[in-house]
C-alpha cells in the first residue's frame, strides 16, 4: 500500500451529487429567475445527451447563469430602460455564452478569430447603422443589387 492513495467511501457533497444547486441552503425555485436557472440547467444537460462530466456540469451552470442575466437585460432593452453600459454588457454576455455553448457542442454559432460570435453585432453599432445588420442602407443595397443584374 506504500505510495498509493486509499479510496474512501465518503459520499459526494449534495452539490457534487446533484441533490442541490448551491452549497448554501437556499431554495432557488422561490422566484422566477431561480426557477428559470434550474430549468435551464436541466434543459442544457439534456441537450448534451449523456451523463455530463464535472467540467461539463460547471460549464452548463455558467451558460444557465449567463442566459438568466441576458434575459434580464433583454427585458430592460425592450422596455427602453437599458443604458449604453447595459447594452454593451448584453453583447459581452451573449458572446461569452455562444463561446461556452460551442465548446460543449450546444450551439451551431461560429466564433470569429477576435472572439465575437459570427453575426452578432454590438448594439451601439446596430443603432449607428440605423437598426440594420448591414453597414449600408437598404436603398443603397437595392441599387447595388439592381446594378449587378444589369
Amino acid at each position: 500500500m506504500h505510495g498509493t492513495l486509499k479510496k474512501t467511501s465518503r459520499k459526494l457533497s449534495a452539490v457534487s451529487s446533484g441533490r442541490r444547486l448551491f452549497l448554501e441552503h437556499i431554495a432557488p425555485t422561490k422566484n422566477a429567475q431561480g426557477r428559470r436557472f434550474a430549468d435551464l440547467i436541466v434543459l442544457f444537460t439534456e441537450e448534451l445527451g449523456s451523463k455530463p462530466t464535472t467540467s461539463q456540469t460547471a460549464t452548463v451552470r455558467k451558460i444557465a447563469t449567463l442566459q438568466v442575466l441576458a434575459e434580464g437585460l433583454e427585458l430592460s432593452i425592450v422596455k427602453g430602460t437599458a443604458s449604453a453600459k447595459d447594452r454593451a454588457e448584453y453583447y459581452r454576455i451573449n458572446t461569452q455564452q455562444v463561446r461556452l455553448m460551442k465548446g460543449l457542442g450546444l450551439s451551431n454559432a461560429n466564433v470569429d478569430d477576435d472572439g465575437d460570435a459570427e453575426g452578432v453585432i454590438d448594439p451601439l453599432e446596430y443603432a449607428r447603422r440605423g437598426a440594420t445588420r448591414h453597414s449600408h442602407s437598404r436603398h443603397t443595397q437595392r441599387e447595388r443589387l439592381d446594378s449587378e443584374d444589369s
